[in-house]
């Protein structure tokens, strides 16, 4: 899938366009309703009043509302014209292309987790604890964990695997697990730092005393709560979706 690239105000009046017209499809805005007023929705999206203008804007030329002077935005359609549609057809693909790519992290992790309890030596043990030592620290001063760094812990227990080939696939990955890890660190710093690093010492234990069916275990959960994450951010960051293609 390709996309021309958006300018950063261009991103954002198209990400809150986009969920306006989610939210008119799934009748939380229905047919003859008014939009919240232009100053309710730069404070809910946390953007200007110009980004908001032009988001209008894009849903009323998609034929969605229409704007009285004085009195607001009203809803007149929930399905818009062609235009629309094939925008918000792009973007749900998007979002599955990312649920996909997920549901596959997890399965080869999962596996990648259990080897590494059976393969891993002495180095191996060392360097994940070393990065464990680094977030615990990192996340004390900073208040969240550093992504590239948690990232890293996965990679290190795909190197501890002794696979070539899953620890390929995973550091393929790395660009784009990077910026949604960096997304949700925005949303939820210090629970995600807490729970992120409480399920990587788990894991580390797991492969340390060698128990293959716990680290399988421990790296599910590990990756149920990042699958759960992305859910979070497709839902509550309506940005991230225009910043992925494939």
């Amino acid at each position: 899938m390709n996309s021309s690239p958006l300018s950063i105000s261009d991103n954002l009046s198209k990400a809150v366009a986009f969920d306006l017209y989610k939210k008119i499809r799934s009748g939380e805005y229905p047919v003859g309703s008014w939009l919240p007023s232009e100053f309710s929705l730069f404070s809910k999206y946390g953007v200007s009043r110009n980004t908001i203008r032009e988001s209008v804007r894009m849903i009323r030329n998609a034929g969605l509302v229409t704007t009285i002077k004085g009195s607001g935005t009203r809803v007149i359609s929930n399905v818009g014209n062609s235009e629309i549609r094939i925008f918000a057809d792009e973007i749900f693909a998007r979002a599955d292309y990312l649920r996909d790519l997920y549901d596959f992290r997890k399965i080869t992790e999962v596996e990648l987790c259990a080897k590494a309890a059976s393969r891993r030596n002495i180095q191996d043990i060392e360097l994940m604890q070393k990065n464990l030592d680094f977030n615990v620290c990192y996340s004390k001063i900073n208040n969240c964990v550093d992504a590239k760094s948690c990232f890293e812990f996965h990679i290190l227990v795909a190197n501890a695997s002794h696979s070539d080939i899953g620890l390929s696939m995973l550091i393929n990955l790395r660009p784009i697990v990077l910026q949604i890890m960096g997304e949700l660190a925005l949303h939820n710093r210090r629970k995600v730092a807490d729970s992120t690093l409480q399920l990587h010492r788990q894991i580390l234990d797991a492969i340390n005393i060698g128990d293959m069916d716990l680290a399988r275990l421990r790296m599910e959960e590990d990756m149920n709560k990042a699958i759960s994450e992305l859910e979070f951010l497709l839902e509550n960051s309506p940005d991230l979706l225009l910043k992925f293609a494939h």
